[in-house]
């Protein structure tokens, strides 16, 4: 993460129920409701389009997003996603050792 700091602000999102974030209190928690969040917190920062790299459920929820709002999405790096896009009808084990994060979004400095 430290080599992306030199050109991009670097936004790292911990989702509902997810790393050190505490339990959601939705009774049926999806991506695609993950990837509205990551909608709205785009929104409050005032990010427009951001690049994403996802790991695991991490890209589920950029790849909801990309299909909930596509204009979000500059670029996106998506490794071991088991993608079902729940989004379309409305609406995975994370490894995040190497981060403590599940996804990441950049913003050009």
């Amino acid at each position: 993460m430290l080599l992306f700091l030199k050109k991009y602000r670097v936004i790292a999102v911990d989702s509902r129920s997810q790393g050190r974030t505490t339990d959601s209190d939705l009774k049926e928690l999806t991506y695609a409701q993950m990837a509205l969040d990551v909608n709205g917190f785009m929104d409050q920062l005032h990010v427009k389009k951001a690049k994403f790299v996802g790991w695991s459920d991490g890209g589920d929820i950029a790849l909801e997003l990309a299909l909930i709002h596509p204009e979000k999405i500059d670029k996106a790096v998506i490794m071991g996603a088991n993608f079902l896009g729940e989004s379309k009808g409305v609406a995975l084990a994370i490894d995040t050792t190497w981060l403590n994060f599940p996804y990441l979004f950049f913003v050009p400095i």
